[in-house]
C-alpha cells in the first residue's frame, strides 16, 4: 500500500495520549522528554511512540485529518520538513506529492546514491579511462559490474589486466 497504513493510523490514534503535542505549533514532546531527531535519511522529525518510529507530520495528520489520511501522504506546504504546524500540513495523495516537488523545485534530479565514478587505471597507476559508473565500466569491458566492483573496493586485484577505484 502507498501512502498512510490502517495500521499507523490506528497505532497513533490508540497512542497520541501518550506523548505530549501541540497541534498548532507542530511539536512533540516524547515520553523521554524529547522532540524526538531528525532521520538523516529523510530529513523528517521522527519519534518512538509506544514501541514504533513515527514520522511527526504523520503523526499530526492523523490527528487532523483522521481516516482520511489512509492511503494518502501528509504535504509540507512550504516544502520545510520540519514545520509540521496544522496550517502547512495538507493531505494529497503521494503521486501530487511529488509533483508539488517537483513544480517547486524542493526536489532535484541527481545521481542514484549507489553510482558513483570509477577510474580504469594501469599497474603503473596511469589513467587509462574514467566511467560515470561501475555499470558503465562493466558494459565497456563487457564483465559483470560485481567484478569491477571488487576491485574498487580491495577484495580483489585487477579485471582483464586493469585496476579499477573510485573517483
Amino acid at each position: 500500500m502507498v501512502g498512510t497504513s490502517r495500521e499507523m493510523i490506528n497505532h497513533i490514534q490508540k497512542n497520541k495520549d501518550k506523548v505530549v503535542y501541540d497541534i498548532e505549533k507542530g511539536v512533540v514532546t516524547t515520553e523521554k522528554g524529547t522532540h524526538g531527531f531528525i532521520c538523516s535519511s529523510t530529513g523528517y522529525i521522527r519519534f518512538k511512540l509506544s514501541g514504533r518510529v513515527v514520522q511527526a507530520h504523520t503523526f499530526f495528520g492523523v490527528l487532523i485529518f483522521g481516516s482520511d489520511l489512509e492511503g494518502m501522504t501528509i504535504n509540507h506546504k512550504n516544502g520545510n520538513k520540519l514545520d509540521n504546524r496544522k496550517e502547512n500540513l495538507e493531505i494529497m495523495t503521494l503521486e501530487d506529492n511529488v509533483r508539488h516537488e517537483w513544480q517547486t523545485g524542493l526536489c532535484i534530479a541527481k545521481k542514484p546514491v549507489n553510482q558513483k565514478r570509477v577510474i580504469q587505471k594501469d599497474f603503473q597507476g596511469r589513467v587509462i579511462r574514467e566511467f560515470e559508473s561501475i555499470s558503465e565500466a562493466g558494459r565497456f569491458h563487457n564483465v559483470n559490474p560485481q567484478r569491477i566492483r571488487y576491485v574498487c573496493i580491495g577484495r580483489t586485484v585487477e579485471v582483464n589486466g586493469s585496476y579499477f577505484c573510485f573517483a
